[in-house]
């Protein structure tokens, strides 16, 4: 899933850039669906980016194994794939700062993703299959 929005903190670098104010409410919505939906991950792979950070700690999942990795920021699709397939335990959450469709390993066109919404927040990888 994506980060939450960040802010547009033009003083520092991008890997450095935070959540805004809506960004910490719309992780706070993203826990609460979570919740709702039973989606309890074992592991989470997150982006050592600032923002996907802020987002998996405002998730608050409990009982979830986090790995924060600089090298899942800006990742190939590959390279994300590789990490899922690295990953034991299902589900598994991923927060990073791409969109990639790992079926093609292309990014998603920006008019597909547009901005983060909780709707659109909830894709679940098991990898039992």
């Amino acid at each position: 899933m994506p980060h939450a929005q960040s802010d547009d903190f033009e003083h520092s670098c991008d890997f450095e850039r935070p959540l805004s104010a809506r960004g910490q409410q719309d992780a706070a919505h993203m826990r609460h669906w979570f919740h709702a939906q039973g989606y309890h991950p074992q592991n989470a792979l997150v982006s050592a980016a600032k923002r996907t950070a802020e987002t998996y700690d405002l998730l608050q999942v409990e009982n979830c194994h986090a790995f924060l990795s600089k090298a899942l920021y800006l990742a190939p699709a590959t390279t994300l794939l590789t990490a899922l397939k690295k990953t034991t335990g299902s589900p598994v959450l991923m927060i990073g700062n791409n969109f990639w469709d790992l079926r093609s390993g292309q990014p998603f066109a920006q008019k597909q993703v547009g901005k983060p919404r909780i709707q659109n927040l909830s894709a679940r990888r098991d990898l039992s299959s």
